[in-house]
Order: structure tokens, then C-alpha cells, then sequence
């Protein structure tokens, strides 16, 4: 669909200027006709997101480009507005979307929580903090053949059917119970881990969906998590898992991990956000275990390394089952994704997932880490993704159980 307008000359600054749009499909033009009287002479882009949750979206990306004319009268020059629309969207419009509200359900939610957090207290009801760091980082024993059978057809694949669209109704929290259910925090970590850490575990080392758990996961549950506390209806007090009979160290661990969604965002107020909430719970590690965060002598040094996450990564967390040695680890952990934002204003590991192209410094960093993190893709997938982007498209996710 083109359309094509007369310009005034005054507006001749308009150039390869190009705004994102979610329009009504049977209102389309009057959507966009709106905006475009608003745009800016200096060319700056305008994103405009028309949501309503009764109508079907398409999203649209326009570019305004000028053209000039001339006449072989007097060789002047008019500038012409040319109006390009593309649909981008990945999935047919006509399609049934699912029901989430029989997909998010309480039995869901139960099950899932046992696969994210399956750690138990010993018989003197201490926690075996090395079996817990291995699960969490090593993957060790490794739950993905489970989560895939429980969550791929069931539950990501019917989410991923919305894409590029966050279902609002998933991160306004309607598939939660009521803040002041007992199990409300509970279920609150089960639906984080179905968006936050499934989709790591099962699509983001190899293959075309790895851009679903970076570009469309990653957004749902990010949002969702700033969404909850935006409303104070985080349960991110230990308080809040002392009452469910959890002992302290297994509450702050919990807790701990449900913040994960800020650590993976590419928006550096999210990280500002984590950094207060880390700060919070580090402060009442030191105060159970009478001990100062020794990583707090690093911090200075640490942000002005981005290879520092890799290093702690690759050698893993402590090999003693000390709770304080563990949870500063983590923290050390998390602080040191910020420092990788800061450098590069994104996570440069992602870059072939989302059809981004790696600047000069960050091939660097990528050669220096060995590719840490980075999915595994061969040319032709990484072509195929760059070509969607630029499109608009999303392919399905793919079927394919772990090995």
C-alpha cells in the first residue's frame, strides 16, 4: 500500500524519517493520519501505540521519505511526500488467538514452581547451598527436558502466537490472584520463570528461537515485573516467603532470583532499579552473617570491566556451602551485567539473535569473551533473521525437545 501526498516546502528537513505504529486493521489511514500532521521538522522519530485490547493490530512502520521533481521549465524543485506501509506482523491477523486464561492457571503455576525452585531443606533444615548454585548455574541436574514438555506446546508457543504484541493482559498481572492470597508470591515466581528462565533454558543457546527469548520474552516479563512494583504488588520482601514457612536463607535466595528479568533487560534504568533492590538484600545478608560483601571493594573496578560477568560465569559459583559466599557472588553477578550496558547500551552476545550488526567495539568484546553467551547460529540463520527484522517478520517457534 503506498500513498502519496503533497509536502510543503517548508517542510524540506523531512528526510528518511521512519515511526512505529500498532493501528486498528479497519482504521488504518485515520491512525495515521493523525501522527503524521505531528511530526517534527527536525526529523526526530515518533512512535505512537494505539492499544485496545477489543481490536485486532497490525504492526505498521512507515518511512517518509523526500523526493524532489523538477520541471524543464525552470528546474525548481518540489518536494514530494511518498508514504510507504508495510504490515509487520508474523502471524495471520485472521487466526484465533488462545485463551491465556486457560493457559496461566493455578495448576500451571504449582507445577512450574516446583521445577524452577525443586531445592528441599535437610533434615536439620539447612539448605545445601552448593546443590542449589549448580541448579541455578550449571544446570546441574538439568530440568529442560521437563520444562519443555510441560511449558513448548502448552503454553510458550500460544504466548509467541501474540508476537510482536505484548499480551497487556499478562503484564497488567490478570492472571495472578489477588496480592493478599497466600500463594500470591508463589505464583508470581512461576509465571517469571515460564517468561524470564524457560525460554533461556530452551531456545536461547542455538537456533531461530533465540530471538523469541531475547526480543519477545525477555519484553513481556520485563514489563510485567515493572508493572507489579509500579502497583507495590512485588512480593520482594522476605517477609513475604518467611510467612509461607520458607527459612531466611531459602527467602533471600528466592527472592533474590526473581529480580533476574531487570538483570537481562538492555534499558539501563532497569539496572539503576536492580541496583537498589541488590544493595537492599546484600545489606541484610551482611547483617545475618555478620560479614561485609567482599566484592564491595571491587565494585569500582568491576564497572569498568565488561569481560568481568564471562570471568565469574565461566568459573562459577563457589564451591563451598556457605549461603554468604554464594549470595555475594551473585550479587557481584548482577552488578556486573550493568557494567556491560554501560559500555555498549545492550547485551552484544545478542546482537546475531536480533539481527543487530556488531559494531567494532563490540567485536571485541565478543573476541575477548569467546563469544560468551552468544547463541549458536549458523550464517544462513543469522541472514534469515536480519531479513525478518528488516521485514517485520517473525517465524514460528520451532519444535524441539532438548537432548
Amino acid at each position: 500500500m503506498a500513498i502519496l501526498m503533497g509536502l510543503p516546502r517548508h517542510s524540506h528537513n523531512l528526510e528518511n524519517l521512519t515511526a512505529s505504529f500498532l493501528v486498528d486493521r479497519e482504521d488504518l489511514l485515520s491512525q495515521l493520519v493523525r501522527p503524521t500532521q505531528r511530526l517534527s521538522q527536525q526529523g526526530e522519530d515518533l512512535r505512537c501505540r494505539c492499544r485496545t485490547k477489543k481490536l485486532v493490530f497490525y504492526r505498521v512502520r512507515f518511512s517518509i521519505l523526500l523526493g524532489r521533481t523538477s520541471t524543464k521549465k525552470n528546474h525548481r524543485r518540489y518536494p514530494v511526500l511518498t508514504l510507504f506501509i508495510a504490515v509487520m506482523s508474523s502471524h495471520s491477523t485472521n487466526a484465533p488467538k488462545p485463551d491465556l486464561s486457560k493457559i496461566l492457571t493455578p495448576a500451571l503455576y504449582t507445577d512450574i514452581y516446583k521445577l524452577a525452585f525443586p531445592w528441599t531443606h535437610k533434615p536439620d533444615g539447612s539448605l545445601d547451598i552448593k546443590w542449589i548454585a549448580d541448579f541455578l548455574f550449571r544446570g546441574v541436574p538439568n530440568p529442560s527436558r521437563e520444562i519443555y514438555d510441560k511449558l513448548h506446546h502448552q503454553v510458550l508457543k500460544p504466548i509467541s502466537v501474540y508476537c510482536p504484541l505484548v499480551p497487556q493482559d499478562i503484564v497488567s498481572g490478570s492472571y495472578l490472584p489477588s496480592p493478599t492470597d497466600p500463594l500470591y508470591p508463589e505464583r508470581v515466581f512461576a509465571l517469571l520463570s515460564i517468561l524470564d528462565q524457560a525460554p533461556r533454558r530452551l531456545y536461547s543457546a542455538r537456533g531461530l528461537n533465540s530471538r523469541y527469548t531475547f526480543g519477545y520474552f525477555d519484553q513481556i516479563s520485563h514489563e510485567l515485573v515493572k508493572t507489579l512494583i509500579s502497583k507495590n504488588a512485588f512480593p520482594d520482601t522476605t517477609e513475604a516467603l518467611t510467612k509461607l514457612g520458607y527459612s531466611f536463607e531459602d527467602a533471600l535466595i528466592r527472592r533474590s532470583w526473581i529480580y533476574t528479568p531487570l538483570v537481562h533487560s538492555e534499558d539501563f534504568a532497569d539496572h539503576e532499579l536492580m541496583e537498589g533492590k541488590t544493595e537492599a538484600i546484600r545489606k541484610e545478608v551482611e547483617v545475618y552473617s555478620g560479614r561485609t560483601d567482599p566484592y564491595r571493594a571491587t565494585k569500582d573496578k568491576d564497572a569498568q570491566d565488561p569481560t568481568v560477568f564471562r570471568k565469574l560465569i565461566f568459573a562459577g559459583p563457589p564451591e563451598s556451602n556457605d549461603f554468604a559466599d554464594f549470595m555475594f557472588w551473585l550479587f557481584r553477578v548482577y552488578d556486573v551485567h550493568a557494567t556491560i550496558i554501560r559500555r555498549y547500551g545492550q547485551y552484544p552476545y545478542r546482537n546475531v539473535a536480533l539481527g543487530r550488526m556488531s559494531t567494532e567495539d563490540e567485536k571485541r568484546f565478543l573476541e575477548e569473551t569467546d563469544w560468551f553467551g552468544q547463541p549458536m547460529l549458523t550464517e544462513e540463520e543469522v541472514k534469515k533473521i536480519r531479513k525478518q527484522k528488516e521485514e517485520g517478520v517473525w517465524e514460528p517457534l520451532h519444535d524441539g525437545r532438548p537432548e
